[in-house]
């Protein structure tokens, strides 16, 4: 199967095609024009429209995930690095979706929590000084 987005037009649609054949496997309409080409990971396509969305659908069946609305207007193609969606919007923001990347194996998650240990020691032992001086 091969995934397209008709070249030079504005249109709507994101269409599925049959690499043999030519003959349209699924199509899907979003809310806006499309000028940008998709991305897949996974078995999931994304899409971004000038309905300030970007589409997550089944590369397969073409079914609806889900989408992210920004308040501007995506005519980039979305990208993906390490997992993680990027979007470009007009309204001057980049957004990043998906997993952090902590460049280890341990959970984002206990990186926040050794840092707020961290913190609380510091300001433990910060208070604990400043009753020695008094």
């Amino acid at each position: 199967m091969v995934l397209s987005i008709p070249g030079g037009a504005i249109d709507n649609n994101v269409y599925a095609l049959n690499a043999t054949t030519g003959a349209v496997v699924w199509n899907y309409t979003t809310g806006g024009g499309i000028f940008s080409a998709p991305a897949i990971i996974s078995s999931t396509l994304y899409v971004s429209s000038y309905d300030n969305k970007t589409y997550a659908l089944d590369a397969t069946t073409g079914n609806f995930s889900w989408s992210y609305q920004t308040n501007g207007n995506i005519y980039a193609s979305p990208a993906i690095v390490n997992g993680v969606l990027y979007i470009c919007s007009f309204d001057h923001n980049i957004y990043a979706i998906g997993q952090l990347d902590s460049g280890s194996n341990i959970p984002v998650i206990i990186y926040y929590l050794i840092t707020a240990v961290i913190l609380v020691i510091i300001v433990i032992v910060a208070v604990l000084m400043l009753k020695k001086r008094q």
